[in-house]
């Protein structure tokens, strides 16, 4: 990202220590635990700073507190390329076509998969994911329409959808819940100053009130566990009230493309009886894959109404 979105990012994560520590945090109180000169902090939120030493930003990453690998997003937010270029090179395809090379290379995949965007909405989905969830034709089409948000954290967290009830274990509800939310904070880092991140929040915090509750606890419990920040242990059992018992492990992948990354997340059966399982889910005839939520980002503006206005402090 440039300088002055940089800049805006800074001001952003102020705002969302503030919102942490449940009080002011101003631009000079940060200069003061970063060890800065005062004006050090304003500087860089206006953008009129330019050139920010390794001091200087892993001064930042600590008072911030983020987890592990919010800080590479951030260090590499730092560079000063804007985010949009990143990734994208002379001659690059449509975001339609790049997306149909990566569904063309998982297509034949028999298990649950999912693919998801920066925001961890749902772009594609595999069939049987979507009968794993219980999601149906009539849920399915109120997450295209944005009745309900499309997002695997949302989905995660609201009451409508008792995910946290198939866990046979608790703790692993709790790690899943806990590293779900560190993907989302590490994918998430450098687009908290976007419209739809907002728009995102706004959802959050009005759809449920148990929805937001849900989520807050474990943004926290995310900073506060940032050991399991990229750790690979993904292995879960649950009781599903169709298929029984399920043991498997998801694995998630991240595909670079032009217009930002995309995330691929696969459940492998770990048992023959899971494995049997996540075969009779696979549709005999019909669509493989289903989409979902558009992408890339500046598709989503359409879902976005009109008079939503964007708030003057970003809450999280």
């Amino acid at each position: 990202m440039d300088w002055r979105e940089f800049g805006r990012l800074i001001r952003h994560l102020r705002f969302e220590l503030a919102e942490t520590e449940m009080r002011k945090i101003t631009q000079e109180e940060l200069d003061r635990r970063c060890g800065f000169p005062l004006g050090t902090v304003g500087r860089i939120e206006r953008g009129d700073m330019r050139r920010l030493d390794q001091e200087h930003l892993v001064a930042l990453a600590d008072a911030f507190r983020l987890t592990q690998l919010e800080r590479r997003e951030f260090f590499l937010a730092a560079n000063g390329v804007p985010t949009e270029k990143i990734y994208s090179y002379p001659g690059a395809p449509p975001p339609e076509e790049e997306l149909n090379l990566l569904l063309q290379g998982i297509r034949d995949l028999p298990y649950p998969a999912f693919v998801t965007d920066v925001y961890m909405d749902f772009v594609y989905a595999h069939h049987s994911a979507l009968a794993l969830w219980g999601i149906t034709d009539e849920i399915l089409e109120e997450a295209r329409a944005y009745r309900l948000v499309p997002n695997a954290i949302y989905y995660s967290f609201h009451p409508r959808f008792r995910f946290e009830s198939m866990f046979v274990d608790p703790g692993e509800w709790f790690h899943l819940a806990v590293g779900n939310v560190q993907l989302f904070r590490r994918a998430t880092l450098r687009y908290r100053t976007h419209r739809y991140w907002d728009y995102l929040m706004h959802r959050m915090q009005t759809d449920d009130p148990r929805l937001w509750s849900n989520f807050r606890i474990f943004w926290l419990q995310a900073e506060m566990r940032r050991e399991w920040d990229g750790n690979t242990r993904r292995r879960y059992r649950i009781r599903h009230p169709k298929y029984g018992p399920l043991h498997y492990l998801a694995t998630v992948s991240e595909e670079s493309t032009a217009y930002g990354p995309l995330y691929v997340t696969i459940y492998v059966p770990l048992d023959h009886a899971t494995h049997q399982a996540f075969l009779r889910l696979r549709p005999d005839s019909g669509p493989v894959w289903e989409p979902i939520a558009p992408w890339p980002e500046r598709a989503k503006d359409r879902f976005i109404p009109a008079n939503f206005q964007r708030p003057k402090r970003r809450r999280i």
